[in-house]
């Protein structure tokens, strides 16, 4: 059973109470915790024995495959934390609206989507498969 160091509880809750839903954690090799936040995923938090890495996901350019760009990491256990926690809530604010910021509106629709789930810049997988179909 790994040993958790102190605060660590502390850091779980807060980041399941600052990040999108729904939210799927893993836990990794040396114990780190993965936390993979909002449908489709927006935001990818490593909690690890002393530092967070927060990501934001991006969508690989020939494929519909997300991958996590780091935005930052903070040594959680060198800080007090209501610092770290300043730190650690904007910088997944700053991932959030990096993703958010790559939805587009599908001209027919009018949903707003993510860009790996659209056809063109302003036709989604739906409404073009839809076309093609009918």
């Amino acid at each position: 059973m790994t040993e958790y160091p102190e605060g660590w509880e502390e850091w779980v809750a807060f980041l399941a109470a600052h990040l999108p839903e729904p939210i799927q954690q893993e836990v990794g090799p040396g114990g780190a915790a993965f936390f993979a936040a909002g449908d489709p995923p927006e935001v990818v938090v490593r909690l690890g024995p002393s530092s967070i890495t927060v990501s934001a996901c991006a969508p690989e350019r020939e494929e519909s495959v997300l991958r996590p760009t780091r935005l930052g990491i903070i040594m959680w256990r060198r800080l007090p934390s209501s610092k770290a926690m300043v730190l650690v809530a904007g910088l997944i604010r700053s991932a959030r609206e990096m993703r958010l910021a790559t939805y587009r509106q599908c001209h027919y629709c009018e949903k707003t989507k993510p860009p790996e789930q659209m056809h063109e810049e302003d036709v989604c997988l739906e409404c073009a498969k839809a076309s093609r179909d009918g």
